[in-house]
């Protein structure tokens, strides 16, 4: 076990992951297109909202631990390795969707060339071409963010959340009255690295009751907004649920053994169990969903049976990442 490991990196991490699962309940059941109304959807509202944080957190400790990458031989491997990895699952889920669905005459090396290389093969590859163009402008925007002054770094901070993150509150509360320029909204990547990067330099401590309190606070005040804004991955209130959160675990010291090996393990996992989930996530949920329609239970009524159906994705998910790193050993 490593002494200096910061463990509550890792816990993070296994935050960010198992939010990932939990939202993508609701983008694979039928939340999106039912209505808010009743209190069974308006608690799916809160929940789903409070995990929107898992994207933001991956972003955030991407900007955190990414302080001096440069590009040299090192660079360019870990990139590789990353789309050796994505290449692995987008392959096996290209293939077992066309043999689920019986249509092995479109599997063809033109048809899986194009699923990949349009990051469709794997259906969550999106986070991936998004890591892609991030990764590679990591080298620059390191290089300009530590050669400013304390006072640059916290106005370039200001910039971006100006720039990233309040256009789509501003723009959805006060459309009738102003817009807000919002060219570089779906940019918002960069405005969670740049914040990683913040907080690596300032380290802020802040009592972690009131930091509860705070997070409380923004999931009322996302609740109230719930037909005023959208709430996506750059919306204010998610931004500032992220931040909490890394505040309340990113210093979290870990004294258990057992533990750090259980939570290092899932942390150095991630990235497999999200690409893995993807394929799990098709055939689990065409299951769950077929036998919500069977019984003819409602969308509001289903989040009862969230538990069980994410504990079966994550563990058949982790199973298919063990498989991957057991076949290719590379991290």
């Amino acid at each position: 076990m490593k002494r200096d490991r910061n463990y509550g990196l890792d816990i993070l991490r296994v935050i960010a992951i198992i939010s990932v699962l939990s939202v993508h309940f609701f983008l694979n059941t039928k939340y999106y297109i039912v209505s808010k109304n009743g209190i069974g959807m308006k608690a799916q509202f809160v929940i789903r909202n409070i995990f929107m944080i898992c994207v933001p957190l991956f972003i955030l400790l991407t900007g955190y631990l990414n302080n001096k990458k440069k590009y040299d031989k090192k660079f360019f491997k870990g990139l590789i390795n990353i789309l050796i990895i994505w290449l692995f699952y987008s392959v096996i889920e290209f293939t077992v969707k066309k043999y689920i669905n019986n249509d092995l005459e479109e599997l063809t090396f033109k048809n899986l060339l194009l699923a990949v290389t349009s990051f469709k093969a794997c259906r969550y590859s999106w986070y991936i071409e998004m890591y892609i163009g991030l990764y590679l402008l990591s080298p620059i925007i390191n290089n300009s963010y530590n050669n400013f002054e304390t006072k640059d770094k916290t106005i370039l901070l200001i910039i971006s959340i100006i720039t990233f993150i309040l256009p789509g509150i501003i723009n959805d509360l006060l459309k009738d009255y102003i817009h807000f320029p919002n060219w570089w909204y779906a940019v918002y990547p960069l405005g969670y690295y740049i914040t990683g990067k913040y907080l690596k330099d300032v380290k802020p401590k802040y009592n972690k009751l009131l930091l509860t309190i705070i997070f409380i606070f923004v999931q009322v005040i996302t609740f109230i907004l719930m037909k005023k804004s959208n709430i996506e991955f750059e919306s204010l209130t998610v931004y500032l649920s992220s931040i909490i959160v890394f505040l309340l675990f990113y210093d979290v010291n870990i004294k258990s053994n057992f533990l750090k090996t259980i939570i290092m393990t899932i942390s150095i996992m991630s990235l497999d169990i999200y690409l893995a989930s993807s394929l799990v996530d098709h055939i689990v949920y065409t299951i769950f969903n077929s036998k919500m329609l069977l019984y003819n239970i409602p969308q509001s009524r289903c989040i009862l049976f969230a538990p069980i159906v994410l504990i079966i994705t994550f563990i058949l998910s982790s199973l298919y990442a063990s498989f991957r790193r057991i076949l290719i050993n590379i991290r």
